[in-house]
């Protein structure tokens, strides 16, 4: 007898990808005002999913009161990435493709020649000759200033400064949506190890000095006197490779522990918004958690996939179901359809569900 296929059902789960509930340390608070008052950027490390990205827009979000935008300017690194990339965009191509001529909008003009015979004082026109002539219309030349877009730093530099204070730079600040008035804001950097060593290197000067150049332009846009003081930076790194030392020694280093049992509970109370009547639930889901965690695993599951798993079995209606069954192995564990969350690699998956109690 062939089995009945089940069918598909899909149930979203409305996510909040918002600061809000994010639960930073107490010592991780304390790295950010040393970096802000050594104006240093903020390096963070830590397993993926520990929270580095978030703990840039909690920042940016706690900070709107004294002036800052309510949101980070986000550079999310690839392995491309070059210095300039963090600053500005030139688009070299719509700029050469805008200025070469436009043989389509050429037009055709006729001109006419007439040769005329005088004959007893009467002009009489005895041959016309027509010829077309192509003209090309005139076209202005573009300035590079034009196809300039600032990006996540140098689009904070500028809100630093300001459009009143920009000079010439004021048309250039202007496109990028750079507010009158000077502006704070904070800048994240993500997966800054992601990029070649020479990323971080070439980024020595601009980050120490408050300066960079546009090539393009031939120009160089600095902060001075209190304008640095508009400004956070935080770097995010998994230290899938090393960082040069010259670099390192530029930053304020914090890394972000996997959280105790008690905080993890605190941690998905506040991120998930669960209300205290569910306390003990969670705890003991949290207490379920664990036991994986701690288990040889190749790929641990990481805090964000924590919250994920706590969510859906909330979503699911399960979260009073615990994981183990008495003198069964997990592969009868009433959550075992939750386990692809937690467990991302086929040998962990294997390893657990041969576990029995």
């Amino acid at each position: 007898m062939i089995k009945a296929m089940k069918e598909i059902e899909l149930n979203p789960i409305d996510i909040d990808k918002s600061a809000d509930g994010y639960m930073p340390s107490d010592e991780l608070i304390s790295a950010l005002e040393i970096a802000y008052t050594l104006k240093r950027p903020l390096l963070l490390s830590g397993a993926p999913g520990a929270g580095k990205t978030d703990f840039a827009k909690w920042v940016a979000k706690s900070l709107k009161s004294r002036g800052f935008a309510d949101k980070p300017f986000v550079y999310a690194t690839k392995s491309s990435s070059v210095s300039s990339d963090l600053f500005y965009y030139y688009d070299a191509v719509s700029h050469f493709r805008d200025n070469r001529p436009h043989f389509q909008d050429n037009v055709k003009e006729t001109k006419t020649t007439a040769i005329e015979k005088i004959t007893d004082g009467n002009p009489t026109i005895i041959k016309t000759d027509s010829v077309e002539q192509e003209k090309v219309p005139a076209r202005p030349q573009l300035n590079a200033a034009d196809y300039i877009q600032l990006k996540a730093l140098g689009l904070a530099f500028a809100r630093a400064i300001g459009c009143e204070n920009a000079g010439e730079n004021k048309a250039l600040f202007e496109k990028s949506g750079v507010p009158a008035q000077p502006t704070s804001s904070v800048v994240l950097i993500d997966e800054i190890d992601k990029a070649s060593r020479d990323f971080p290197n070439d980024l020595l000067n601009e980050l120490e000095d408050y300066v960079f150049e546009i090539k393009e332009l031939n120009r160089k846009i600095e902060l001075k006197d209190k304008e640095p003081e508009r400004l956070i930076i935080i770097l995010t790194s998994n230290f899938e490779k090393s960082l040069p030392e010259p670099f390192l020694r530029r930053c304020i280093y914090f890394h972000i522990d996997f959280p105790s049992r008690d905080r993890l509970v605190e941690i998905v109370m506040s991120r998930l918004k669960i209300d205290n009547k569910h306390l003990n639930d969670i705890t003991n889901r949290i207490d379920d958690f664990f036991i994986i965690y701690n288990y040889e695993l190749q790929k641990k599951p990481s805090t964000s996939e924590c919250i994920d798993w706590i969510r859906s079995i909330m979503k699911a209606g399960v979260l009073s179901t615990g994981l183990f069954a008495p003198g069964k192995s997990l592969k009868d564990s009433p959550l075992k359809a939750f386990f692809p969350i937690l467990l991302k690699k086929q040998e962990d998956l294997e390893f657990v569900l041969d576990k029995t109690f």
